[in-house]
């Protein structure tokens, strides 16, 4: 074998060695994309929830005081009749 078809023969595998840990690196740099993006979708997540469970207690909150004000406001009706009337 000459010289210089190991010289060539050493260059390319010094290439692949390269391309491997370009992708290598690559590879890692995705992973980390994944992770950061799975981190947004959980925090994105959560606060969607929180503000639905906000959004839900207080539409209760609101159902409830209604109720509350109707059995109220009968309740001194049926007061001020059985008043004015006894």
């Amino acid at each position: 074998m000459r010289t210089d078809q190991v010289l060539i023969r050493d260059k390319k595998r010094g290439r692949d060695e390269e391309g491997e840990e370009e992708s290598r690196m690559k590879k890692e740099q995705e992973e980390g994309m994944k992770m950061v993006k799975r981190k947004n979708y959980r925090k994105a997540l959560d606060r969607a929830l929180r503000r639905g469970w906000e959004a839900f207690i207080t539409n209760l909150y609101s159902v409830t005081l209604t109720a509350c004000d109707i059995i109220l406001a009968f309740a001194a009706e049926e007061t001020a009749t059985q008043l004015c009337v006894g």
